[in-house]
């Protein structure tokens, strides 16, 4: 109808306009041969490896051997390295908005989390942890995501860890990421990141500021909500190992290993919740065990319950019985 109005107005309104009479099939045919839709075309992810090393040590040999890995299966792509100095120059440059926040953080874990947000969002490209060594190329992958209309991937958590919660959370890792420039995505990321700038539970422990404040439990509730198109790396393929694995690790037939040496950033709170998720949640809370135990809380309940309940009952029945013999 677009073309069509525009096409009427042409002839009867301009100047010599009636010459076009003679195009008007052609017109009309291109017109009926439009799609009723027109969906613009996704950009691709620019070649481009985001990594970050935030710390006053060296990187150790085995992660920048992983890091020459990226180059190596990636010839053509340009490898950008960040230090606390340059994403905080990213930072007060393009989102000053956002310095006064980044200045509070108190983790280098906490900056190096933000970091990759707002450089996928500034540059595209993908981000990958320094501990994470590619097995081959992942352009596949990519290339793929275009084709799909996929503005970003995200790395999809094994379904093990969420089979230990019955498939509750439906969670996803920071550690490998990628993006068109300027994705949407990102944008409400920014948001849920001052959404959850102050918690009150933070107070109890550094992993929780992690976890909630700028980690995985930012990007989750916004990967569950956001109406931009978001597709996976595959567990299956790229999350090598958890945290109850040893490592060096990878998969059989998988496109990614895990380094050791990683989560440098784990202390004793971290040590703890991972302790307790391998030696108690996985071993012991799988779904069947759930479930049973569910049922045993609600037998005991009734249980402890029931004789204030009945006890109730023959009262009100006792007095109802009482009034209508009055």
């Amino acid at each position: 109808a677009e073309y069509m109005g525009h096409f009427l107005s042409v002839y009867f309104f301009s100047p010599g306009g009636h010459a076009m009479l003679s195009l008007a099939p052609l017109v009309l045919l291109g017109v009926l041969a439009l799609p009723s839709t027109a969906v613009p075309p996704i950009s691709p992810i620019p070649p481009i490896i985001h990594q970050i090393w935030i710390s006053p040590n060296p990187i150790p040999p085995n992660w920048n051997a992983a890091h020459r890995a990226w180059l190596h299966m990636h010839p053509q792509w340009q490898a950008m390295m960040w230090s606390e100095e340059t994403c905080r120059n990213l930072i007060a440059t393009h989102y000053s908005w956002f310095l006064e926040q980044w200045d509070e953080y108190s983790l280098l874990i906490q900056h190096a989390d933000v970091c990759r947000y707002f450089a996928l969002h500034r540059f595209g490209g993908v981000y990958a942890d320094l501990d994470i060594r590619p097995l081959r190329s992942i352009e596949p992958v990519l290339h793929q995501a275009e084709k799909d209309g996929q503005e970003v991937l995200l790395l999809e958590k094994d379904t093990e860890i969420l089979n230990s919660f019955g498939g509750v959370g439906g969670g996803v890792c920071i550690g490998m990421m990628a993006s068109v420039p300027r994705s949407r995505f990102w944008d409400d990321v920014f948001d849920m990141l001052q959404y959850r700038r102050h918690r009150w539970y933070y107070m109890f422990s550094n992993h929780l500021k992690v976890i909630f404040g700028t980690g995985p439990q930012v990007v989750t509730p916004v990967y569950h909500a956001s109406p931009v198109k978001v597709g996976m790396f595959s567990a299956v393929r790229f999350y090598a190992c958890h945290p109850c694995s040893e490592l060096p690790c990878q998969r059989d037939g998988g496109w990614v290993r895990f380094e050791s040496g990683g989560l440098l950033w784990n202390k004793v709170d971290t040590k703890i919740i991972n302790f307790f998720d391998c030696h108690v949640i996985r071993p012991v809370l799988n779904p069947c065990t759930l479930a049973l135990l569910t049922v045993v809380a609600l037998v005991v309940l009734v249980l402890r319950h029931a004789r204030p309940i009945l006890s109730a009952l023959r009262t009100g029945v006792c007095r109802a019985a009482a009034a209508l013999a009055h």
